[in-house]
């Protein structure tokens, strides 16, 4: 028996003494990851269907500007970890698909403030009615209790790792 560990069978298993073991098929890497793929792609179908033209790998900009509109370019690259280079492609891309508008901040002539667009601001509920879609397709077969539990658990998981 080698004691080389195949990094692709990375997974989670209590065996009979409560130790962990590795198994791919309960890898809550491996799930994680899966979901997180597969619920991008439920997401940005059920933009397609709306014809909303948001990518969903820039849905998050959007989403955090229904929360704060109209913020400093700089403050985009601060919420996500972006660089200067990456912020401006991201947010030409955004402005591009009429999504948002750059504008004069009045408190500032060198500074352009970020605000979600009429269109966007008017899609809102189209937008939230695809992401609860997503979502309910997602949890499909689950109580309510279920996923408070399932979340509540992914939390700790979460917490568990920052440290």
């Amino acid at each position: 028996m080698s004691n080389r560990i195949n990094c692709c069978t990375f997974t989670t298993v209590m065996d009979n003494n409560n130790r962990i073991r590795y198994d791919k098929s309960t890898s809550i890497g491996m799930l994680t990851g899966s979901i997180f793929g597969l619920l991008k792609k439920e997401l940005q179908r059920q933009f397609d269907i709306r014809n909303v033209p948001i990518k969903v790998e820039l849905f998050p900009i959007i989403n955090r500007l229904f929360i704060q509109d109209a913020v400093p370019q700089q403050t985009i690259a601060e919420w996500f970890g972006y660089d200067r280079p990456k912020t401006s492609r991201v947010l030409d891309e955004l402005e591009d698909s009429g999504l948002v508008q750059r504008r004069n901040d009045p408190d500032s002539r060198r500074t352009k403030l970020i605000c979600l667009s009429n269109f966007t601001k008017e899609s809102r509920p189209i937008i939230i009615n695809a992401l609860e879609e997503a979502f309910e397709i997602a949890y499909k077969g689950f109580t309510k209790d279920e996923i408070d539990d399932l979340i509540k658990k992914l939390q700790m998981i979460k917490r568990n790792l920052e440290h």
